[in-house]
């Protein structure tokens, strides 16, 4: 939330924001958009709102779906996200709309040919993914499909106890350490890729 929060006032204008969960009391100490009105509704719902409240013109809540801003459009996506998921929820919905078989290809194949995901244009995938996912095994199934796209990513890691905000770092997922869940994330890319840890180094995947 607080990620898109920013990337609106800097300008950006299309989003795809996609989580399945709710907004609930216990989180909106760490919510960027959420308020007591949105607690019961859905996360995707708040920050579309934000991000609507930014760009475009003033408004309440509002429930997923597409939201019109000016020069730009929030899918805001209430599910969670998995490879079986990735056509529906990551592709540009015109692209889907051209080709309706294509969610039932689910995760695309890595390699060439029909239903590959490295066929797809440039225009149909995100131009950037932002992973704010804290479960290891959907981190890995988004990292990987953003590598066979040849779509860039930012993932964020374990922060939770860190105090000292000037020792931030970002770099690839080769610079991990000491970090439980990089660590964790490097082991699982290991064995879902054909790529070892020094390719996503190559800017496939970035992380910081």
């Amino acid at each position: 939330s607080h990620a898109a929060a920013l990337l609106a006032r800097a300008g950006v204008r299309n989003f795809v924001l996609v989580d399945f969960d709710n907004v609930t009391l216990s989180s909106l100490n760490r919510h960027a958009a959420a308020c007591r009105a949105h607690v019961g509704s859905s996360k995707v719902a708040a920050v579309a709102s934000q991000i609507r409240a930014i760009a475009g013109p003033s408004g309440g809540c509002d429930t997923p779906g597409e939201i019109q801003i000016p020069e730009g459009v929030i899918e805001a996506r209430a599910a969670m996200f998995s490879a079986k998921m990735a056509t529906g929820l990551l592709l540009h919905p015109d692209w889907i709309a051209a080709h309706p078989d294509s969610m039932q290809l689910g995760y695309f194949s890595a390699g060439g040919g029909p239903g590959s995901i490295a066929d797809l244009p440039d225009w149909a995938v995100p131009d950037l993914v932002l992973d704010c996912i804290d479960d290891v095994k959907t981190k890995a199934e988004l990292l990987t499909w953003c590598v066979h796209a040849r779509v860039p990513a930012i993932s964020s890691l374990g922060a939770g106890g860190k105090l000292e905000g000037t020792r931030l770092h970002a770099g690839g997922l080769a610079d991990v350490v000491n970090e439980a869940l990089g660590k964790a994330l490097n082991t699982k890319l290991r064995q879902t890729l054909a790529v070892d840890t020094g390719a996503a180094d190559t800017g496939a995947v970035d992380t910081g």
